[in-house]
């Protein structure tokens, strides 16, 4: 049984999209080689913060910077409205509920999934990259609040 802390970054989106498909998390369990803790653990995660990452802290940054004489933000901006990842999830998870709506095991999760994100088409990206002007002009204008994005 995999814990949270050894699965890669693709194995945690495996476990998420999985789960945002409907999944319960026993069936994940079923599927997949991790345990209950880890899958419930990764997911709330995910439900709370909306990433799956490690976040690992520079031991002696903060005082490296001070040490510079550089200023530092003391809360760094973090609005879903300038994650472009997200909106490709939703994208592909769109594509992924209109083929087969089950899945035997996680591999074939898996599979579908590359099979998507390959065949993206990159139109998708031009648009993303096109609209973050006005992403953050919709920001700003908001004072940070929430936007159409």
């Amino acid at each position: 049984m995999g814990k949270a802390a050894d699965l890669s970054e693709f194995d945690r989106g495996q476990i998420v999209m999985a789960l945002r498909l409907g999944t319960s998390i026993t069936e994940t369990v079923r599927l997949g080689d991790s345990s209950r803790s880890a899958i419930v653990s990764i997911h709330a995660k995910w439900i709370n913060d909306g990433d799956t990452r490690r976040r690992r802290q520079g031991v002696g940054r903060p005082r490296v910077i001070k040490e510079k004489g550089r200023r530092r933000l003391s809360r760094v901006p973090n609005s879903s409205d300038f994650n472009l990842m997200e909106h490709i999830w939703d994208v592909m998870e769109r594509h992924l509920r209109s083929q087969t709506p089950s899945f035997p095991n996680i591999s074939t999760l898996r599979d579908r999934y590359l099979d998507i994100w390959y065949n993206l088409s990159p139109v998708i990206y031009q648009k993303l990259v096109a609209s973050m002007p006005r992403r953050v002009a919709a920001i700003l204008k908001a004072k940070g609040g929430a936007t159409r994005y």
